[in-house]
């Protein structure tokens, strides 16, 4: 491998098949700051090389940081509210720098089959719109992240009551007694 930048913190190495990967450059403890995230610029849809930071807010990290590759077992987080990079545990240096894109990405313009080995691989990432809340729940989520799963459980609860209410013949209206639902037009969302 071959070092293409150094800092006090972090290593970017480029393989001999020509991807990139960040490493420690010393020893970290769960929880301590690595570096600051720095915002190069703004947008308003996703990119390979950008980190969403709201529902509709993607930013452009830099190079270096846009080199962190994913992981479902990841070494560091990407905390948007704060703008910090942060270890999730323990770190040796020349440990290997990787982050759960999920925790950052709602819908990923580039998904991809993941090959991280680790026993918690969802084996294929494309943001955390497309994962179950019970598994997003094992991991740090930014708040822009949380925020839109808890709005896509509700719709899907919603679904659900209105699909249980057909099942059981109260399909927006009341039963008529055989099993059938007597049904009425709502408008504005009534």
């Amino acid at each position: 491998m071959t070092a293409l930048h150094q800092s006090a913190n972090v290593i970017t190495f480029i393989s001999t098949d020509g991807n990139k990967s960040l490493f420690t450059n010393r020893p970290f403890k769960a929880g301590q700051v690595i570096d600051v995230l720095p915002c190069l610029s703004e947008q308003d849809y996703p990119t390979r090389y950008t980190v969403q930071t709201g529902p509709n807010q993607h930013i452009d990290i830099g190079e270096v940081w846009a080199c962190g590759n994913h992981s479902c077992a990841p070494t560091m987080l990407f905390d948007m509210r704060r703008m910090l990079v942060t270890a999730t545990r323990d770190l040796k240096a020349g440990e290997e720098l990787t982050f759960f894109y999920p925790s950052t990405e709602w819908d990923m313009a580039e998904p991809f089959v993941c090959h991280c080995h680790s026993p918690e691989c969802l084996q294929h990432i494309a943001g955390a719109r497309y994962i179950p809340t019970s598994v997003l729940e094992g991991y740090f989520l930014n708040d822009h992240i949380a925020t839109l799963v808890t709005e896509r459980d509700a719709q899907n609860d919603t679904a659900e009551t209105h699909e249980e209410q057909h099942t059981n013949g109260v399909s927006n209206g009341t039963s008529n007694g055989n099993g059938h639902a007597e049904h009425h037009h709502w408008t504005n969302g009534k």
